[in-house]
């Protein structure tokens, strides 16, 4: 009986990026995906997939217009958690709600950010809300335990 590789996706803001989750892309276990909702965004890498848009108007996405590809406007409608998410942060963050809806509407069991401020510091009760988990970037232990509870196994390097 043949194992079947499980993965798990995982949205990265676009600071948020370290070189120790290479292995973890490479191998398949986790798919990051992200979407240029911050002003002067570098472009992601190849392996980064854009997430599904939520709230956004044209001046919010940060794209020129070859980029969205096969996107249309129905597309960027917000969750059902968007008005709860907007609660949690205040509405003066609208990139990070843009960015949390995103991850929400993308299946997300993760999320990296440098925002120690308002998503970090309410990361438990996002977690509740939306069921996905909030780490900064740095804290590789926490992350690669949160990756084995979910199944995963340590990539080799």
């Amino acid at each position: 009986m043949t194992a079947t590789r499980q993965t798990i996706k995982g949205y990265r803001e676009h600071n948020a990026h370290r070189d120790w989750l290479k292995p973890w892309v490479k191998a398949g276990q986790i798919e990051l995906v992200w979407f240029p909702y911050d002003p002067n965004s570098l472009c992601p890498r190849r392996t980064l997939m854009p997430a599904c848009g939520s709230a956004a108007t044209w001046k919010d996405m940060n794209l020129t217009w070859e980029q969205p590809g096969n996107m249309r406007w129905d597309d960027f409608t917000p969750s059902d958690k968007f008005q709860d998410i907007t609660a949690i942060l205040g509405s003066h963050n609208h990139a990070d709600i843009l960015h949390i809806d995103s991850a929400y509407k993308s299946a997300c069991k993760f999320f990296l950010t440098c925002d120690m401020g308002d998503i970090i510091r309410n990361r438990e009760r996002l977690r509740e809300l939306l069921g996905i988990s909030f780490f900064h970037p740095d804290d590789q232990i926490a992350i690669e335990a949160f990756f084995a509870v979910c199944g995963l196994a340590q990539p080799a390097p």
